[in-house]
């Protein structure tokens, strides 16, 4: 199996409390090693997850989809030449602040820790929230829509794509390089998250 990295950067220009950057990393894997044009069309099928959830981001808001892919990064960590691409956020909508986000939560055949995987969705524009404080109902299905779509289009990446966890401790057993579990269903609660730095 060969694993593949996906470095996405998040730049603000109109929140106070977040300029960036900020980086989501996604990551496939494939049964060997993918070319260039599947690498570039990996990052395509990343910028369209973003871009179909940019009016959940303020028009401020700059996300650079494969702004870095690695392949094996494990090992011989290889910097693939994809071109990054770019999406703007859309809203015209004051910005929360940046700890506040929405969060994807992928999902494996596996019910343990370390076989879910967290996505942090923001900073998010305003009426994202509902009076109550919660993700909208309408924003919430949106992105797992968006999340949806992203694990299909990476499966249909030959050879035999798959969006991916990437964890080298699992139960407390380190695995071999480069090993990865295949993502096979998302959710997005309506409860917001706080991003906060681990000491």
């Amino acid at each position: 199996m060969t694993l593949v990295q996906v470095r996405n950067r998040i730049d603000c220009t109109d929140n106070n409390s977040f300029t960036g950057p900020g980086y989501n990393i996604l990551a496939a894997g494939f049964s060997s090693s993918p070319t260039e044009i599947t690498l570039n069309a990996l990052v395509d099928a990343i910028r369209d997850f973003y871009t179909s959830i940019a009016g959940i981001y303020t028009n401020g808001t700059t996300i650079t989809a494969g702004e870095r892919v690695i392949v094996d990064p494990d090992t011989t960590k290889f910097l693939s030449s994809a071109t990054p691409l770019l999406v703007l956020g859309t809203s015209t909508n004051d910005p929360l602040p940046a700890q506040v986000a929405c969060v994807v939560s992928w999902r494996t055949t596996v019910a343990a820790r370390w076989g879910r995987g967290r996505t942090y969705i923001g900073p998010l524009q305003r009426v994202a929230l509902d009076v109550a404080g919660q993700i909208t109902a309408a924003q919430a299905a949106a992105l797992t829509a968006a999340g949806t779509t992203l694990i299909a289009d990476v499966g249909a990446l030959l050879p035999d794509g798959f969006l991916a966890i990437h964890n080298r401790v699992r139960a407390g057993v380190v695995q071999p390089p480069n090993t990865a579990l295949e993502i096979t269903g998302c959710a997005v609660n309506v409860q917001p998250d706080t991003m906060r730095s681990r000491a």
